[in-house]
């Protein structure tokens, strides 16, 4: 079930993190694509943990009540595990090795690399080039992962009443993102070196793409509970209440000030950070662009206060300014939702060409 292969259908992308579920169906009819359905639901506690789908049946809920508020019909989905819960390797094999036994040549190649039983490994791998002659080795990606998270995957979408196609890694589906999205605005940011930034619930994660690829990704603990604990904190509300009085701009005069602020100024610090860190790794290429995503991309001011401090080009990624749109698909509520959505984005367009 882990695969890298592209199914024929248009698939139901599921993303599943600690804070929510999302779901997204977008279909293409030539060059146009079109937004058919998308759903978020919240996780239930502790049924995600450190990226780790600890109660599946919950989760599995979370995905059918997710389903339903999209509307979707679409019974065939992909979902991903954590880039953290993924071994990623580029190896080359002689051409030689006929194309029957490459499966083979490819676990052997990556035992030595893989801390568990290989009998406890999901391998699934992926052929680059197209050797012409004996003289050109093959060019493989290869991801491994252990069993259980490809299982726990599985038993939650059944769960949810889904057939699962796809079981990706959230980088690739993010790098299918970022692809999609750079056709539709017809622009070059691939040739570029282009830092993408996740800002969500729990966790910051910075991805670097040259060449349309990842070539560098970090996370690091740092996400919007942190602003959701000031602000219940700072004016005695329920987790849930500060979500719903932040979404809605509806808490007392001042808390720009007060918990917005500094929450800003300490998320620009953390991007600064990462990408030091990146900077003082082998072979580093400056950044030319930094783009954003994650629920909490679109706080006010984030973009400005992260340009600044890292002296870079800053944007939020958001392409659904160029898909057409379902009518059921509710267009003020995706322009507030829209930065949450790039990962099941990424997964549901596995099934399409571009």
């Amino acid at each position: 079930m882990f695969s890298f292969r592209k199914p024929k259908k248009t698939l139901l992308g599921v993303d599943i993190s600690s804070s929510s579920v999302k779901v997204l169906e977008i279909s293409q009819e030539g060059s146009e694509y079109n937004l058919e359905a998308y759903g978020i639901e919240p996780t239930p506690p502790d049924s995600v943990v450190e990226n780790t789908i600890t109660d599946p049946e919950a989760v599995g809920s979370a995905i059918e009540r997710a389903v339903l508020r999209s509307g979707s019909t679409s019974t065939e989905a992909a979902c991903a595990i954590a880039g953290s819960k993924a071994i990623t390797k580029k190896i080359t094999l002689s051409s030689e090795v006929p194309e029957q036994d490459l499966e083979g040549q490819v676990q052997l190649e990556m035992v030595q690399h893989i801390p568990h039983p290989i009998e406890d490994i999901s391998i699934d791998f992926h052929i680059e080039n197209n050797p012409t002659d004996s003289g050109t080795p093959y060019e493989i990606t290869v991801v491994a992962t252990k069993s259980e998270n490809v299982d726990s995957c599985v038993v939650a979408l059944e769960r949810a009443g889904l057939t699962p196609k796809v079981v990706d890694v959230e980088l690739f589906a993010l790098e299918n993102a970022i692809s999609l999205t750079s056709l539709l605005y017809r622009e070059d940011k691939l040739s570029q070196v282009i830092g993408v930034v996740d800002i969500g619930s729990s966790s910051t994660k910075l991805s670097v793409l040259e060449n349309g690829s990842i070539s560098y990704n970090r996370e690091q603990n740092f996400g919007g509970k942190q602003l959701l604990n000031e602000i219940q904190r700072s004016y005695g509300l329920s987790y849930e209440e500060a979500k719903a009085g932040l979404a809605e701009s509806s808490l007392e005069p001042g808390y720009e000030e007060k918990t917005i602020a500094p929450f800003v100024e300490s998320a620009a610090q953390e991007v600064e950070r990462a990408i030091q860190l990146f900077y003082s790794s082998s072979n580093a290429s400056r950044l030319e662009h930094i783009s954003l995503t994650g629920g909490c991309a679109a706080v006010e001011g984030i973009v400005a206060s992260i340009s600044a401090k890292t002296d870079t080009p800053v944007d939020i990624i958001n392409p659904f300014d160029k898909i057409s749109l379902a009518e059921r698909v509710d267009q003020v509520k995706l322009k507030q939702e829209s930065t949450m959505l790039l990962t099941a984005l990424g997964l549901s367009a596995r099934g399409l060409v571009f």
